[in-house]
């Protein structure tokens, strides 16, 4: 199953009209806020670039090579996962979704500004939805049939999950082994198939960046029973990022969700800024999200006499590097004129390292 030992159980009941607002935080914080809005901004460049194909699939079409992937404006907020979440989750079976893709795709996020860390409220998008269908005055909409379908196709199938018909646009979610009803929300690919793309050439978009890091950030942190563990760094001065491909997947809601009906029933709420202000209930889900295969992380060392101590440092303890589980590559080469500490993710599986709000 997917790792991720951030945000908060999967929450239901009626949306709540309020919306998040943003802590005060100190230089160190907004130091790594900017680092990542910059990473972020980064990896979806690259998730975006059009793969290059190998030599046997250069007669594809066009079309069909950009078809696998689906990018939106540069623009748009990006967040990074802190933890990343290892993309491991199993192909959906008929009738039930897995839980961490149902929190992912629902939930919304405490904040909408772009480069802050991701994390989940306990407001739900689908919940907001219907919250938001709820205030349409009838008198003033302009189709009342359309409407009422609509609050029909939001609410909640009745009966038990384990023993009851899935009604259209919803599914089953085992949480605490439990079946619950959940709006049905759908990706543009599987871990298994991106994974199986990227190894047999069909994905070739291997690219890294350099990122000029501010003083203090301490980017590298150590994990034990999953809580943050301060370790001690030098200023790293730059980081090279690099991973053997990038991703962006695509989140789709099911049918239970009627876009057009958004449209036609924005004039028709008596604040619509409540749901389309600038942090309106309907702003800031969660699009899409961005996954790397074994990411690779550089971390340019300011002294070559500091730097077996650095090393020392980090032996036996369970790294993160800007959010993504590494492990220190134990036989890399050290060029003296320019040391770098190499932390790598070797896993099989890709990992999410960020999610895209629109």
């Amino acid at each position: 199953m997917g790792k991720n030992v951030a945000g908060p159980a999967l929450k239901s009941g009626p949306a709540r009209l309020t919306r998040r607002g943003n802590l005060m935080i100190d230089e160190t914080t907004k130091n790594m806020q900017e680092l990542h809005a910059e990473f972020a901004g980064e990896v979806l460049r690259l998730a975006n670039r059009t793969p290059q194909p190998t030599a046997h699939l250069k007669a594809r079409s066009l079309a069909k090579r950009k078809a696998v992937f689906q990018p939106v404006p540069l623009t748009t907020a990006t967040q990074i996962v802190t933890p990343a979440i290892v993309w491991d989750w199993p192909t959906a079976t008929s009738g039930s979704l897995n839980f961490e893709q149902i929190q992912l795709s629902d939930m919304m996020p405490q904040s909408m500004t772009a480069g802050d860390e991701y994390a989940t409220s306990s407001d739900s998008y689908s919940g907001n939805y219907r919250a938001f269908l709820e205030c349409i005055d009838v008198d003033k909409f302009p189709a009342s049939s359309i409407l009422e379908n609509a609050k029909e196709m939001i609410k909640k199938p009745t009966g038990s999950p384990s023993s009851s018909q899935c009604k259209e646009g919803w599914t089953m979610v085992r949480k605490a082994g439990i079946f619950r009803w959940t709006p049905i929300w759908s990706l543009s690919d599987t871990a298994q198939h991106w994974t199986s793309k990227v190894k047999s050439g069909v994905i070739s978009n291997a690219g890294s960046f350099s990122l000029n890091l501010r003083q203090h950030t301490n980017p590298i942190v150590g994990v034990r029973e999953n809580k943050r563990e301060t370790i001690k760094q030098p200023d790293f001065k730059k980081v090279t990022i690099s991973a053997e491909a990038w991703g962006q997947i695509i989140i789709s809601p099911g049918a239970w969700y009627n876009s057009s009906l958004v449209k036609l029933g924005k004039p028709c709420v008596k604040d619509p800024d409540v749901f389309f202000g600038e942090n309106g209930l309907l702003r800031g889900r969660v699009a899409s999200f961005l996954v790397a295969y074994k990411p690779q992380f550089d971390f340019l060392h300011p002294a070559m006499d500091q730097f077996e101590n650095t090393m020392k440092q980090l032996e036996g303890t369970k790294l993160h590097a800007l959010g993504v589980p590494v492990e220190v590559d134990q036989d890399a080469s050290i060029n003296p004129a320019e040391p770098a500490v190499k932390l790598s993710n070797t896993d099989e599986s890709p990992v999410i390292i960020a999610v895209v709000l629109e």
